[in-house]
C-alpha cells in the first residue's frame, strides 16, 4: 500500500492550529489537530493546488479546550 503514496507533506503544529481555526471559522466544524492535518497541508501548498478539485477528510472532534482556545487566537 505504501507504494501507492505519491508524496507526503510535512506540517508544523502551528500550521495545524491554523487549520483548526480555518475549519471552525469557515465551516463551523470542530476538528482536532490530526483531523486538521489534511487542511494544513492543503493550505501550505495552496499555490500548487490552485485550480484543482481536492477533497479533505476531517476526522476527530476530541480537542482540549485550551488547545482549541490557542487555535482561535
Amino acid at each position: 500500500m505504501l507504494g501507492q503514496v505519491k508524496r507526503v507533506v510535512d506540517v508544523s503544529e502551528q500550521e495545524m492550529l491554523d487549520a483548526i481555526a480555518h475549519c471552525f471559522t469557515d465551516t463551523h466544524n470542530l476538528v482536532e489537530g490530526a483531523g486538521a492535518a489534511g487542511l494544513a497541508a492543503l493550505l501550505k501548498e495552496r499555490e500548487i493546488n490552485q485550480g484543482q478539485k481536492v477533497g479533505i477528510i476531517f476526522t476527530g472532534g476530541n480537542i482540549a479546550k485550551d488547545l482549541f482556545k490557542l487555535a482561535l487566537r
